[in-house]
């Protein structure tokens, strides 16, 4: 693997663990409010780069696409704090499935 395929995979790791860091947070904080929508924004630009930096299956793009959704709608409600277990456990099979896994170890 040459130095741009592996800096390609950083930035995508990088994306992923960003967008997973903003999706808890709008998950999580329930003092958000103002900066919700720009949150969502945010996770759905980070997934974009996710999706745009790799070769991914329908099912994949499926997943990006229920995530931005997700922050998208949580964004539009005023008490979304929950359990972030479920979407966590999605960013790790997006993980898995770009083959990021060993790359956060490194």
């Amino acid at each position: 693997m040459g130095p741009s395929a592996v800096d390609a995979l950083m930035k995508t790791l990088e994306a992923l663990n960003t967008a997973r860091e903003l999706h808890s947070r709008l998950v999580c904080d329930p003092n958000l409010s103002v900066e919700k929508p720009g949150l969502a924004r945010e996770i759905a630009g980070q997934l974009f780069v996710v999706e745009a930096q790799s070769n991914l299956d329908l099912k994949w793009r499926a997943l990006l696409s229920r995530l931005k959704t997700d922050a998208h709608d949580r964004s539009q409600i005023s008490d979304s704090a929950s359990n972030f277990d479920a979407l966590a456990n999605s960013y790790d099979e997006l993980e898995q499935a770009l083959g990021l896994t060993s790359l956060k170890a490194a």
